[in-house]
């Protein structure tokens, strides 16, 4: 059994500041989290660098280093 997984990540209010991050990607259910999860942390920061890279205002807030507060 597989998921087909979609992440898109918002970060205004107009579509053009939306970013598909994974489109359709299918994941297998198999193992756990614990098994798996240097490969998930792996993922995780791959998937922050290349958002990072398109919106780099972003990753500033999410690390706390300027950006406007909400």
């Amino acid at each position: 059994m597989e998921v087909v997984l979609t992440l898109k990540m918002n970060f205004g209010q107009v579509p053009g500041d939306a970013i598909t991050v994974i489109d359709g990607r299918r994941v297998p259910l198999v193992g756990s989290v614990f098994d798996n999860r240097d490969r998930i942390a792996r993922e995780f920061l791959r998937l922050m660098v290349k958002v990072g890279a398109r919106q780099p205002r972003m990753v500033r807030r999410l690390l706390g280093r300027g950006g406007r507060e909400t």
